[in-house]
Order: C-alpha cells, then sequence, then structure tokens
C-alpha cells in the first residue's frame, strides 16, 4: 500500500486485521488479509533497505505492513502493538505526528521497522528493548528527543544514521552526552562559624565603634581643657 495518495489518520481498526494478530500459516491467510483473490508466485518487498524477492510458498512465516510514501498525519494509534505477528513495519515518508506508541514493544516477531521521515516527537519508548527479533531500524528525520534505549536488542542499534536529525536525541550510539550524564561542579566546602563571622558582621558597624568610642573617649578630655 505504499507509494499512494492514502490521506487521514491511520485507524484504530487496523490493530484487529486477523491475518497479522498471530504469525499466519498459511496462504489463504494472506488472501483473506486482503479481502480479495490474489494469485502469483513470488512477491517483491522492501527488506532490510534493500529489494528482495519472498516466494509465494514462504508467505506463511511473513506477515508486513506497509504505508510509507503517503500523506497520513496524526497519531500512530496503539492498537498496532497487537500486531504480534507482524515482521515488517514501513510507515516512512508520510506526516505522522505524536509520540511512539510504547505497544511498539509488544510486536515480538518485528524484524524490521522504518518510521523515519515523519514528524514523531516525544522519547523512544524503552519497551523497544523487548524487540528481540529487530535487525532493521530507522527512526531519523523526525523530532524525537530523550536518551535512546540501550538494554535487549537496542544495544546492537549502534548506527548514528538510524536516529540522524533527532536534534534532541543523547546516547553513546550517537556521542551525545545525556544531560543527567554531564558531570556537575562539585559544591564548595561550607565554611565554619568562626571564618563566617567577620564576613556577616556589617561594615558600617565595624566602622561606627571605633569612631563613638574615639569622641567619648576625648570629650571629657576637651572640657577640662577649657
Amino acid at each position: 500500500m505504499s507509494f499512494n495518495r492514502f490521506s487521514g489518520k491511520i485507524p484504530v481498526g487496523i490493530g484487529n486485521l486477523a491475518g497479522m494478530i498471530g504469525t499466519p500459516r498459511t496462504y489463504s491467510a494472506i488472501e483473506n488479509l486482503f479481502m480479495f483473490s490474489m494469485e502469483f508466485s513470488e512477491l517483491m518487498v522492501n527488506w532490510k533497505k534493500a529489494k528482495q524477492s519472498l516466494p509465494s510458498q514462504s508467505l506463511e512465516i511473513y506477515s508486513l505492513l506497509n504505508l510509507s510514501n503517503n500523506m497520513l498525519s496524526g497519531v500512530i494509534p496503539a492498537s498496532v502493538g497487537k500486531l504480534k505477528g507482524l515482521k515488517i513495519l514501513n510507515v516512512s515518508f508520510n506526516n505522522l505526528t505524536g509520540n511512539i506508541p510504547i505497544s511498539f514493544g509488544d510486536i515480538e516477531s518485528l524484524e524490521s521497522m522504518d518510521l523515519s521521515h515523519n514528524m514523531l516527537s516525544g522519547k523512544i519508548p524503552q519497551s523497544f528493548s523487548r524487540l528481540q527479533q529487530l535487525t532493521t531500524l530507522d527512526l531519523s528525520n523526525n523530532k524525537l528527543q530523550g536518551p535512546i534505549p540501550v538494554y535487549g536488542q537496542m544495544s546492537t542499534m549502534n548506527d548514528p544514521t538510524i536516529y540522524t536529525n533527532n536534534s534532541g536525541l543523547c546516547g553513546w550510539q550517537i556521542q551525545v552526552k545525556c544531560p543527567e550524564e554531564v558531570s556537575l561542579p562539585e559544591p564548595k566546602p561550607e565554611e565554619s562559624e568562626e571564618d563566617a563571622w567577620p564576613i556577616l558582621l556589617p561594615k558600617k558597624e565595624m566602622i561606627k565603634v571605633p569612631v563613638f568610642s574615639f569622641l567619648w573617649a576625648r570629650q571629657p578630655q576637651e572640657l577640662f581643657c577649657g
């Protein structure tokens, strides 16, 4: 469904696609998914940044959703996380906004995810660490911010190009320190009461006291001499 002129929001009901909730086991599951009869010997897909051919006999182990290069807008519905049999997810080159759903961490079979060239914001969900099958990821050209997850499979996603043009991101993967990692200056040692006393004493009082004492001491002498 890529390279069309689909516009509007991705429907919430997309999470009810029965053929993607579990891993498809038969060729007929692919037919039912699209609701019309198909006959072909192979299927060309954009797989791991390269076009590859999938024989029809092997489709029982593949489930993919490609909505790239359209004019889709709005947020990505959290219901996409129900598609646990999904292996390829590509919604790149659209006008999608909002946060990446935390539920994406539930797509346990996902091997390739491309969310690039949208206007997605917020943090990369820590739930991405649960995607143990993930081998290809592209989050570039969005408005993401915050620390890049480092646990699980995300520890292998260390190619800086995955995250380019997200000025708010930080992490060792892109060699940008996160604010909490920046060392703070050491606090100065507190002064003791003895050291602090002369500083606390107002300057005026220090000058006034000796002057007053001097005048008071001289007054009787001047009267006696007169």
